[in-house]
């Protein structure tokens, strides 16, 4: 494994490509889930690259952070207090 790159976004999906070295023909690039080709990545010690235009399409801006973390920590607090406990 060469490395990996987050190369779109397509509808709020990630895609990723693994490059691996061709048994003789050069490197190749094999699609996969982005969440297979990062953990590969990891435990071989395989960069890993994201496309500038992927970066950019999912980054957040600074200073939507603190509002977005706290839009997610009410949802998770709705989602708990919709949970009925039941001994």
């Amino acid at each position: 494994m060469e490395r990996v790159t987050i190369c779109a976004l397509l509808e709020k999906t990630f895609c990723a490509v693994v490059t691996v070295s061709g048994g003789g023909g050069g490197p190749a690039d094999v699609d996969a889930r982005p969440s297979d080709a990062l953990n590969l990545a990891l435990r071989v010690g395989a960069p890993i690259f994201v496309d500038r235009e992927v970066f950019e399409a999912g980054a957040m801006p600074a200073v939507d952070i603190h509002g977005g973390l706290d839009r997610e920590r009410a949802k998770l607090g709705e989602a708990t207090n919709a949970l009925e406990v039941r001994e």
